[in-house]
């Protein structure tokens, strides 16, 4: 039943879903939405159910042989649809606060195992190369006053809009990381309690991330490792990380996470969380 999938996606026209919808659901307004928000669904490789009008049924079904989707589950919306959620007390309507995007499995790790709500260290965070932003966003969702940086301003774009649409502020800095030995010279040294680094590694960078972060502050890194190269990008070893390189480079810290993880194409990836000593 759709009840029991986690992630539900509506993508009929707003004042239908408006008028009524399986609790939980996550609107996209149509076909064309599902491609202009794609960064805000899940991976190919996840369960998604998307209910949809009749009429949709064909676009839908082209979308998703296009993009790779293949765990989902496709439910028309019927009249007998809407009798069989309200029986089981599961129609809801109006707007709803539910989104399909997930912030990476490392991320969620930091949040629920790690810090602590009660922790009195600083609130302020960076996230560099943060892309479309899911990881940031959900940082500031986490109560963090995140900035998030990135080459790419149509990823910038990506992640403001994200923010709004979760009702949470996030600043943004359109920002080459590599062009200067010290890209982030405008930040106070010991400003940051959290550093969130995804998909990216620009070695000259860990010095900096040195200096910004507080006593007790947090790093968060993820990136790939080398032997990626035999499945797929990156190829080049100025992007790939060499296996205990993070523990080397922050052996001062207290190393919480040092794992390696898989993704589903087989490219190994970093899984690193480190804490700064206090009397750093």
């Amino acid at each position: 039943m759709v009840t029991s999938v986690e992630i539900i996606v509506d993508i009929r026209p707003k004042a239908a879903f408006l008028q009524g919808h399986c609790q939980g659901s996550v609107h996209f307004d149509g076909v064309a939405a599902l491609s202009d928000r794609q960064y805000e669904l899940p991976e190919p490789q996840q369960v998604m159910t998307i209910v949809h009008a009749p009429e949709q049924q064909v676009d839908l079904k082209a979308w998703l042989a296009v993009k790779g989707y293949q765990q989902v589950q496709l439910q028309v919306w019927t009249p007998a649809f809407k009798q069989q959620l309200i029986e089981q007390q599961a129609l809801a309507s109006g707007e709803s606060d539910a989104y399909a995007w997930r912030p990476s499995l490392l991320v969620q790790r930091f949040v629920n195992e790690v810090v602590l709500p009660n922790d009195s260290l600083l609130r302020q965070g960076l996230d560099i190369g943060c892309g479309s932003g899911r990881d940031t966003v959900y940082l500031a969702m986490q109560g963090w006053q995140m900035t998030g940086v990135d080459i790419r301003a149509e990823m910038l774009a990506k992640a403001e809009s994200l923010a709004s649409r979760q009702q949470v502020s996030i600043r943004t800095l359109q920002r080459d990381c590599e062009r200067i030995a010290d890209p982030f010279m405008d930040m106070p040294d010991a400003s940051l309690g959290v550093i969130h680094v995804a998909r990216y590694l620009h070695r000259p960078l860990f010095p900096v991330i040195k200096r910004l972060l507080a006593p007790q502050g947090y790093l968060i890194y993820h990136t790939f490792m080398q032997g990626s190269e035999a499945f797929g990008s990156p190829k080049n070893p100025r992007f790939l990380l060499a296996p205990n390189e993070l523990a080397t480079v922050f052996a001062d810290y207290q190393i919480l996470c040092d794992e390696v993880i898989t993704l589903a194409d087989g490219r190994p990836m970093s899984a690193f969380i480190a804490r700064k000593p206090s009397y750093g």
